[in-house]
């Protein structure tokens, strides 16, 4: 099975990483690890850059940590920085933005962290995300939703 992402720049081919299917990833009875894990292996044979933010990793290891433990959270980090994903840094503007998210959607329970990851989707061009979250898509981004 070959997945494709669309787009000619590089952060427009590129896919961005929420936590909740790297979680998933990482949980030895979620179902949906399988998937994922296809998924994104197809992604990186084709060469797509697979994006991530420090606040996701931060996020990830902390709900793997309580969760499922030291070790389990302890390889998350160390895969996470292995050199295999693109790890995107958030600027001053990213935080304005930010907040300006989480003040325009306030019927939404939107983390800073996702906030972040859209704010730096949003001023690099990323337009896709693998996510289980629904509020990526009120600001116009496509949503992978392995199930």
């Amino acid at each position: 099975m070959v997945f494709t992402v669309t787009g000619n720049t590089y952060y427009e081919r590129a896919l961005m990483l929420d936590a909740g299917p790297l979680i998933s990833l990482y949980s030895p009875n979620d179902a949906r690890k399988d998937s994922i894990r296809l998924y994104l292996t197809s992604l990186s044979n084709e060469k797509y850059p697979i994006c991530i933010t420090y606040p996701t990793i931060a996020e990830v290891h902390r709900r793997l940590l309580f969760d499922l433990g030291r070790l389990v959270s302890t390889q998350f980090v160390n895969d996470s920085l292995d050199g295999s994903l693109n790890i995107v840094n958030i600027c001053q503007a990213d935080h304005a933005q930010s907040r300006d998210i989480i003040n325009r959607f306030t019927d939404q329970n939107i983390s800073f962290t996702d906030a972040s990851t859209m704010a730096v989707m949003k001023r690099l061009g990323i337009i896709k995300v693998l996510s289980y979250d629904f509020h990526f898509y009120l600001l116009n981004f496509e949503v992978i939703n392995l199930q």
